[in-house]
């Protein structure tokens, strides 16, 4: 089933620049409230359509928003100034987590618990990127960064306090993506520099430790971001990671879970072109299924396009007000995502589908 998927995964998916799906339905937009936000929000699903979305305000620190099942409870500033845009997720044990840059360049974070939120807990460690925060196991999140160094760092922070940190030498030009595979592992995907060219490459950090980088070149990419495939299915341990190259188009490879080589990745395919450097992401539907969203270049409108476990369903215009930030996607109900953007006056709406 494993190497079923991945092939039709990365099966190059010109034609659905060109010819958009209708079979797809995706809600109306949302409002998440009339304050602007600065940067990219993040959001991660606390329970079936429960979602919870972090930003950073005008004011230099955090606020948050709540979606219930129907509607957002408006921004709610949280305590601390950051420097960072935040990566959120859920822990696993009922928990939102977001990672972020304090005011002095340090890696914080700040816990959700369903109904309040924390102070920052500060790791009292300088990095130099945003962090990318992913549940390794119930109770606990890798948040890694590049290191003002260009290293891969991280450490595991347990909602209370920060784990030993890990640093793995590299020359990073980005920051990583990372993602859980949802058997206990995260994977990151990083743009860098290897044998003096600009590629793409990977880690794998196993629970305990990182299992090397491995490179996976033919591409140039902006910040790369990956998703788990499987969440208590039958593709746990497989991870699809993206990235926007400097041709617009949105470029996939599939890992397969099957040993950490570079034989288990699939290789970069095409998957639609005329995107923003940025403004894709992909939220979880079901085991083997996923959604992306993507900002068109052409239009500056939300696009998207589904992997339903065997193929790519087609290229989709969900339409809305024109996009400067985002998407934000992410697990939303059974078959659902919520997508999150940043309109033109930088006020954030949602949608769900497909």
């Amino acid at each position: 089933m494993k190497r079923r998927i991945f092939n039709h995964l990365v099966v190059v998916a010109t034609t659905l620049v060109l010819m958009p799906s209708a079979w797809a339905t995706w809600s109306s937009f949302k409002s998440l409230g009339k304050t602007a936000i600065v940067g990219e929000p993040s959001c991660a699903q606390l329970t079936a359509k429960e979602v919870v979305c972090v930003s950073r305000s005008q004011q230099g620190t955090l606020m948050a928003n709540e979606f219930n099942k129907t509607a957002w409870s408006g921004w709610t500033d949280l305590p601390g100034t950051v420097t960072s845009d935040p990566s959120c997720v859920a822990d696993g044990a009922g928990n939102v987590i977001c990672g972020v840059l304090s005011e002095s360049t340090t890696l914080a974070a700040t816990v959700f618990n369903g109904t309040d939120w924390s102070a920052l807990v500060d790791s009292g460690v300088v990095i130099g990127s945003t962090p990318s925060c992913a549940d390794v196991k119930a109770g606990k999140v890798l948040c890694a960064a590049r290191s003002v160094k260009g290293a891969l760092t991280a450490s595991v922070f347990n909602g209370t306090t920060w784990g030993k940190f890990s640093t793995e030498t590299a020359s990073l030009l980005s920051a990583p993506g990372c993602s859980s595979d949802a058997d206990g592992n995260v994977v990151c995907a990083m743009a860098a520099i290897v044998n003096n060219a600009n590629t793409v490459i990977v880690n794998l950090y196993d629970g305990l430790k990182w299992q090397g980088f491995l490179t996976l070149p033919g591409l140039l990419v902006d910040n790369p971001f990956c998703t788990a495939l499987g969440v208590n299915g039958s593709v746990e341990g497989e991870v699809a990671c993206f990235g926007v190259s400097t041709n617009t188009g949105v470029y996939g490879n599939g890992f397969k879970g099957n040993g950490w080589s570079t034989s288990s990745w699939g290789g970069w395919q095409l998957l639609t072109g005329n995107v923003f450097p940025g403004g894709a992401s992909c939220g979880f539907l079901s085991a083997g299924s996923i959604v992306c969203g993507f900002i068109n270049v052409q239009d500056s409108l939300l696009y998207a396009n589904t992997f339903n476990g065997t193929n790519w369903t087609g290229y989709v215009k969900v339409g809305g007000s024109p996009i400067i930030g985002g998407p934000a996607c992410t697990a939303f109900s059974k078959g659902k995502a919520m997508c999150v953007v940043v309109g033109i006056n930088n006020q954030a709406s949602s949608v769900t589908g497909p």
